[in-house]
């Protein structure tokens, strides 16, 4: 996870630029995440994943929901940010 994420951080301008414009492009969401769990960004990729989830919970059979669940298990279960996902995440799929 981390080398992938390592090497997607490498494209931040161009990934922004892409979910820029292409909000709804789940793809662009879940790249970006990996990009800024490459840099360090745990929130901000915690929460582009939360984003793609809202926009479509069972897209490629729910590669965002399992991206989440990876980065959340590989980084800090127990961590605020994990804890603020899982919540979001728990009223997305059960509300």
């Amino acid at each position: 996870i981390a080398e992938k994420s390592f090497e997607a951080s490498k494209n931040l301008v161009h990934l922004e630029k892409a979910l820029k414009d292409y909000p709804n492009d789940i793809k662009a969401h879940i790249d970006f995440s990996n990009a800024f769990y490459g840099v360090g960004k745990i929130s901000e990729c915690y929460q582009l994943l939360i984003q793609a989830i809202k926009i479509d919970p069972n897209w490629n059979d729910q590669e965002a929901r399992k991206k989440l669940i990876s980065f959340i298990s590989n980084h800090d279960l127990n961590s605020e940010e994990a804890k603020k996902a899982r919540r979001q995440l728990s009223s997305i799929l059960f509300n």
